[in-house]
This record gives structure tokens, sequence and C-alpha cells, in this order.
């Protein structure tokens, strides 16, 4: 299940949706922070700065935020009364975190998950209607028990990576094909890439590219403000 917290316009108070309390607590007292040292460096005009910002997609490594990486979408929302606030649409991912964003269709389910979150602002829908939206959206190959994951492959792919020197044999099975084995090597790579890291990427005035940015952990006040900005000044030099 998709869990989400923050403000929409259809309510006045804060809002958390199936995520586990402390973790929502945590992302929770990174935004207020966040939000409030924006608010201080934009000055006056900072609501209608906050309001033009992009939807981001997210990718928090595990250690972020959470033991187990998510994954989701930040979208600036205001809430019944008028006080601006993120909205934030997250999944929790099993321990091969890696490896399943491989292997599933998660291009789709990120273009559906920024549509529903737009259209919980833009329509004011309540948190009835959003849990419904959400409840439809299946990433293929993530939501499925019984996920294809070739043990034999991973532990060939790990040992290789970490223990093999250049030129020493690895015996590879017959019976295990190569694709596999690469696409093992490319997860382990994956993982160590983002270790401990947050990936926010979103698609650009144009649609034509996506901006993408990473960062050590959360993005600090500075780094949120370039997240939490119009797209003309969010494309500053990092």
């Amino acid at each position: 299940m998709i869990g989400w917290f923050g403000k929409i316009p259809a309510a006045p108070d804060f809002i958390v949706r199936h995520l586990d309390e402390a973790l929502a607590q945590r992302l929770a007292d990174w935004l207020e922070s966040s939000v409030a040292s924006y608010r201080q460096t934009a000055g006056a005009d900072w609501q209608s700065l906050f309001l033009q910002a992009p939807q981001w997609r997210f990718l928090l490594a595990p250690g972020v935020i959470s033991p187990q990486a998510m994954i989701g979408v930040i979208t600036p929302s205001i809430d019944a009364v008028g006080r601006c606030y993120p909205c934030v649409f997250g999944k929790l991912l099993a321990e091969h975190w890696a490896q399943q964003l491989v292997l599933a269709d998660v291009t789709a389910w990120f273009a559906q998950l920024e549509s529903i979150a737009l259209q919980a602002v833009g329509q004011r829908w309540d948190s009835q209607q959003i849990d419904g939206e959400l409840e439809r959206l299946k990433i293929l190959g993530l939501d499925e028990l019984n996920m294809p994951f070739d043990a034999q492959a991973r532990r060939l792919a790990t040992e290789w990576h970490q223990h093999r020197p250049m030129g020493a044999p690895l015996g590879l099975p017959a019976e295990l094909p190569l694709n596999t084995l690469a696409q093992q090597l490319g997860s382990l790579a994956f993982e160590r890439l983002f270790a401990g890291q947050s990936v926010w990427w979103e698609r650009g005035q144009g649609h034509e590219q996506y901006q993408m940015r990473r960062f050590q952990g959360l993005p600090n006040f500075y780094e949120f403000s370039l997240l939490m900005s119009p797209r003309a000044s969010a494309t500053a030099p990092v």
C-alpha cells in the first residue's frame, strides 16, 4: 500500500495515511524545519513561489529515513485554511530494492502517482478518494508476492563483485542465463552508488528530459530550497 501524509486542500489538518507512525514523524520533522527555513529564505512571496514548485519523484536509499528503501512523489500543496505544506506519497520497498527497481515497471507507476497527486490538490480530493485511487495503483513486478528473484545469481554476482580478483575464474551454472547475472551485477552497482543517499528527479518544463539531483541523506535546508522553488530557479548549479 502507498502511504501519504501532509496537507491537502480538502482538509484543514495535517493528515497521515498508511504510514508507520515513527516513519511519518521523521519525515514530518524534516519537512517542518525545511519549510520553515524556506519561508524565511524566500521572503514575503514564499507561498506563491512554493506553489509553483515542480513535483519531484524520489528514491530514499535504506538508512536515509527507514531501514527500507522508499520511492514516491512530493508535491507542493495547501490546506483548507490556506497554509502551504508539501504532500508526500511513498512506498517502502523490500530487502532487494535495487533488483526490484531494475525489473519493475516504475516509469508508468511514477507517472500515475504524479497524476493522482496533482488531482488530489487541484480537484480537492478528500482522503478517502485519494486512498481509493492509490489502492488501484500497482507496480508491475513490485506488488507480486512471488516476484522472480534468482538467489543463485545474486550470490554469484556478490561473490564476483566483492571477492574475485581480475582474471580469477567464476563457475557459472549452464542453466543460469548471462543476462540474469548481469541484472544482479547492475543491481549491486546501483545499491552501492546510491548508498545512504536520496535521489530526486522531475520532468522539467518542456518534458524533454528529467532534471535529477542526489544528496547525502535527506536534503538540507539549502538543498530543499532548490527542490521547492519554481523551475526557473531550480536549475541553479550545485
